[in-house]
């Protein structure tokens, strides 16, 4: 009996908690200031009601990885250079987001803005290997972003057939998210029509909106600091000068780095250097030529094809340092970018290739993410091409 009786009692506090925890994420908007857009927050990229709330005609979607989480209280990173009227630009990527998640973001988000270019920072890590490991590609899978593709009159029936096949075949071990995406198959790609297929996806899908939206708005109320903009580093857009940029972030981290990769010191101090031994001629044997990530770079560009997007990929740069040192050659990475350009050429793609950095002194903090004068040589790109044929007309 007693027994019974804490049973009921931790059920029904259980049943308090949930209440008032959806009574407090109720009373949160999800639209909110310029900077949420450039908020570094898993959840946030998942939401797709969040992020259309906070889109307008002249978003620009700049997706990434990984790189948009280091140094972000750096005046050098993208989010503290600009204010939003100078580039409306929403950042959307995090660890081991690659092209297929961004395939998928991009179909879904579109038709929320007007602005006919975007931008994909693209690492040639992506390439290694077979691609995307297919439990990251879980991890960030986003059923609300997956179902507005879907829905999507303007991604044709031959190009989502093949987005699909990709989503099925990633999420083939994680049996509980294969399920729903099966669903959704069903309702919004082969049109079923039976009623308890429908009810039940309608359920489903309600499901786990409401929780990705409850995710991210405890998100905006314990990290409300970190999606606030303070003052932009540039202030006139009409009169940058990038090169003295360049030259200012190179003079602040040359104090900060004193080892034989020019990367950033307590990276050196804290990984690099405890690793150096062991990892000489670890990469040797590593493919970048025959990457599935080649096939969904190109469902991204087909994607962006389809909504009339003119298309920017960044080309990253690696160390070179340190991947001459783990035996990842100069010639197999020359013929990773090559590809990669090879693809874009394909679709008309522009593509601005920052790999000759890849023995310049503090481009990048570590192996692959930028530095601060990395991140001077990234804004300057998205810049011009955010700002090609509109800032004369303002």
């Amino acid at each position: 009996m007693k027994k019974i009786k804490a049973f009921i009692a931790a059920f029904l506090l259980l049943l308090v908690f949930v209440a008032t925890l959806h009574g407090v994420t109720n009373s949160i908007s999800l639209k909110s200031g310029s900077g949420f857009k450039t908020w570094y927050n898993q959840y946030k990229d998942k939401s797709y009601q969040a992020i259309s709330s906070n889109m307008d005609k002249k978003t620009m979607m700049v997706f990434g990885s990984s790189e948009f989480g280091h140094h972000q209280k750096s005046w050098y990173h993208l989010k503290n250079m600009f204010k939003d009227r100078d580039l409306n630009a929403l950042l959307i990527g995090q660890p081991y987001t690659q092209s297929i998640n961004h395939t998928i973001a991009l179909a879904a988000l579109s038709k929320n803005t007007t602005n006919n270019k975007v931008v994909m920072v693209v690492s040639p890590t992506w390439f290694r290997g077979d691609g995307i490991d297919p439990n990251a590609f879980s991890i960030r899978f986003s059923d609300s972003e997956y179902i507005e593709m879907l829905k999507d009159d303007r991604i044709k029936r031959p190009l989502k057939e093949k987005i699909i096949k990709r989503v099925v075949g990633l999420l083939a071990n994680d049996k509980k998210t294969l399920s729903r995406v099966k669903l959704y198959n069903k309702v919004y790609f082969e049109k079923d029509q039976q009623w308890t297929v429908r009810s039940l996806e309608t359920i489903v899908e309600r499901m786990r909106k409401d929780q990705e939206n409850s995710a991210v708005k405890l998100a905006m109320l314990f990290e409300k600091a970190k999606y606030q903009r303070g003052k932009a580093t540039i202030q006139d857009p009409h009169h940058i000068d990038w090169q003295k940029f360049k030259e200012k972030a190179y003079k602040q981290s040359l104090d900060e780095s004193k080892n034989p990769l020019y990367i950033k010191q307590d990276q050196w101090k804290r990984k690099f250097s405890k690793k150096w031994k062991r990892m000489k001629n670890a990469h040797k044997n590593d493919e970048l030529t025959k990457s599935e990530e080649f096939k969904d770079l190109e469902l991204f560009l087909q994607v962006a094809r389809a909504n009339n997007k003119k298309v920017q990929l960044i080309l990253q740069p690696i160390n070179g340092y340190w991947y001459d040192h783990t035996g990842m050659s100069k010639k197999r990475r020359k013929e990773c970018y090559e590809k990669i350009h090879a693809i874009a050429d394909k679709y008309k793609a522009e593509v601005a290739d920052l790999s000759s950095y890849t023995y310049e002194p503090y481009v990048l903090s570590d192996a692959v993410h930028p530095w601060k004068r990395g991140w001077v040589l990234i804004n300057e790109a998205i810049f011009n091409f955010y700002q090609k044929n509109d800032l004369a007309k303002r």
